[in-house]
């Protein structure tokens, strides 16, 4: 046994063994928490992604049937865009790259433990290791969102700059 499972086991046996298990859901639910968030990022980033592929070449493509000729400042405001949508494209990939959550403990440790502890210090390694999973996750979670969070910025520019391209070739 490792020195923390020591711990875990002399924590356990001294204290309330319903102590640890309201321990052990809190820490489940909060792991599950986390999942649910980081799928919710992976679909705000995919979603980001898909409207934002899909405006540019249209918006692009309508302006060019539409118009033979455009000014050179909505030409600007469409390089502006694609400036934008670029940047949305490397937010996004570098949000959606951060996909690997920790999930503690490692089950054949969990199995070696499960035929040596008892069921109170189990529950109790079982809920630290889950605390020790939903820190590492936390920091990747707040790093994946504020990469969500400017990828969705530069998909807001973009659409700005599109609509004031179009705009402009209306007037």
């Amino acid at each position: 046994m490792t020195e923390e499972a020591n711990q875990a086991v002399v924590g356990t046996e001294l204290g309330n063994p319903e102590s640890a298990e309201v321990y052990l859901e809190a820490a489940r639910h909060r792991l599950d928490t986390q999942v649910s968030a980081n799928v919710a990022l992976d679909n705000r980033i995919a979603a980001a992604f898909t409207v934002g592929s899909t405006v540019l070449p249209l918006t692009i493509g309508l302006l060019n049937q539409q118009f033979a000729t455009v000014d050179t400042w909505v030409k600007l405001l469409l390089a502006a865009a694609i400036a934008a949508y670029v940047g949305l494209l490397i937010l996004l990939q570098a949000a959606y790259s951060l996909r690997s959550m920790r999930f503690r403990p490692d089950i054949p440790t969990l199995q070696l433990h499960s035929l040596t502890y008892p069921s109170g210090a189990l529950r109790q390694w079982v809920a630290d290791e889950y605390a020790r999973s939903i820190l590492i996750n936390d920091r990747m979670l707040i790093d994946k969102g504020e990469r969500a969070k400017w990828g969705l910025r530069s998909l807001y520019i973009e659409g700005l700059l599109l609509s004031f391209a179009a705009l402009a070739t209306i007037f």
